[in-house]
């Protein structure tokens, strides 16, 4: 109860006495209201609502901007890699028109693997597990490096799986040998080759290429040998990823890996699914120069390999031109360049002069009643040159973005033809993301 307040004072005298008269007034209060401040509580409530509702929309727009952003790039890339795509189809066109066509040789010295005519500089091949040139281009937004690689310059995997080698019928000459002309009058004639025991004399050179190969990669010879099997088991593939289902294949050991001393090269530098069989001693590795060889030479394999990259590193020199003999309807005659290029696989026995039993004839095996008779090594010679060439028709493409397109990797396979006429087929389209540091060459551009 509030106490009463004065609100006036007067005063009166009574029998002389005079005394004060103070006048209270007491206030009435209502009782307190209990729904007093409500409204200010609902109103900071419908505020932080859309405090939160208009943040979900920004970082909805937001995220929605860097997918249409990121879209968007992608786009431009994937139609960035389809350019690159045309250009190796020309440049691989180019070169046959300049080679000359049919069956002319494939090395890191065509235009295809060279990186020279880049806008921006490349760098060129090594000798050793390096596949050619890296071209660098801009086409629009994208800046992106590419490399074109002989397919021809590794092993088939598929060869495990032939069953019957398909030779063309008459003018229909798949490679080289294929096309040699009939022997002349007075020579003999060459055996016909039996198509099943062609394909079973590759599988089993490619049983002991793949072999070499897992040795050099420090695999035991034991589980070289299963893992080889194994893979005989599985093929055909129908990409090297399959191989990751062998036991003992691990991705450090299909896809090589990298440490302080730079990248180690896996399986899948060495073996491929898209080639004719036969290895192009032209574009080979030093590994697989040394599978190849060391079936056959396997003391002197190593030496006999790096012979073959000096020979492909020696420059070449301008052909030499000849002066016509009186009445000779001919006005010049070239030589053939004296170094970076094999020409032929018999030009082998002419520059590695201990090469020269591989061009030896077949002839029969060794009589097993007869002691002391000595394996016909020729024959063995014979079944090694089968497995070589020095051309190629199987190309693989590998296209990189440049910041900040970083994102995917394409590659594709190319067949071309046997004459310029003949349009170069687009066979494999295949993408992939990138990883962190994944790029297997350096992205330098911007």
């Amino acid at each position: 109860m509030p106490s009463p307040k004065p609100v006036a004072a007067r005063s009166m005298r009574i029998m002389g006495t005079e005394f004060a008269l103070v006048t209270f007034s007491v206030m009435k209060t209502q009782p307190p209201n209990l729904e007093r401040g409500i409204v200010l509580i609902i109103a900071l409530i419908v505020l932080a609502l859309l405090v939160v509702i208009s943040m979900q929309i920004t970082y909805t727009t937001t995220i929605d901007l860097k997918i249409v952003r990121n879209q968007g790039r992608e786009l431009k890339s994937y139609y960035a890699a389809r350019g690159v795509a045309t250009l190796a189809i020309a440049r691989l066109r180019e070169d046959l028109i300049e080679d000359g066509g049919l069956f002319a040789p494939d090395s890191y010295l065509d235009g295809w693997a060279s990186g020279e005519e880049s806008n921006d500089e490349a760098s060129g091949p090594e000798q050793e597990h390096d596949e050619g040139g890296v071209f660098r281009k801009t086409i629009g937004e994208v800046s992106f490096e590419y490399r074109i690689v002989d397919e021809a310059r590794k092993i088939c995997l598929n060869n495990l799986a032939l069953e019957e080698l398909q030779l063309p019928e008459a003018g229909q000459a798949q490679s080289p040998r294929e096309a040699e002309p009939p022997p002349k009058e007075g020579e003999p004639a060459k055996e016909k080759l039996d198509p099943k025991a062609l394909a079973e004399e590759r599988k089993e050179m490619t049983r002991g290429f793949i072999r070499e190969i897992l040795l050099q990669l420090d695999v035991e010879p034991q589980e070289a040998e299963d893992m080889v099997r194994a893979m005989e088991d599985g093929a055909p593939y129908h990409a090297l990823a399959e191989l990751a289902s062998i036991d003992g294949i691990t991705s450090r050991l299909l896809d090589g890996h990298e440490d302080e001393f730079g990248r180690h090269p896996g399986l899948a530098d060495f073996l491929t699914l898209h080639s004719m069989g036969e290895i192009n001693i032209n574009t080979a590795s030093r590994e697989v120069l040394l599978a190849c060889l060391s079936a056959r030479y396997p003391s002197q394999a190593a030496e006999y390999a790096d012979r073959i990259l000096d020979y492909r590193a020696a420059p070449v020199a301008e052909p030499a031109e000849k002066s016509p003999d009186e009445g000779d309807e001919k006005s010049q005659e070239f030589e053939a360049p004296p170094g970076g290029i094999f020409t032929s696989v018999d030009q082998l026995a002419r520059e590695i002069p201990e090469l020269a039993d591989i061009f030896g004839s077949p002839q029969a095996e060794p009589d097993p009643d007869v002691e002391g008779q000595e394996p016909d090594l020729l024959s063995e010679g014979e079944r090694l040159r089968r497995q070589l060439t020095v051309w190629s028709r199987f190309f693989s493409v590998r296209v990189i973005p440049g910041k900040p397109f970083l994102r995917k990797e394409y590659s594709f396979i190319l067949k071309r033809g046997l004459t310029p006429d003949i349009p170069i087929a687009l066979l494999l389209w295949e993408e992939r993301e990138l990883p962190p540091g994944g790029a297997r060459y350096s992205v330098t551009v911007d």
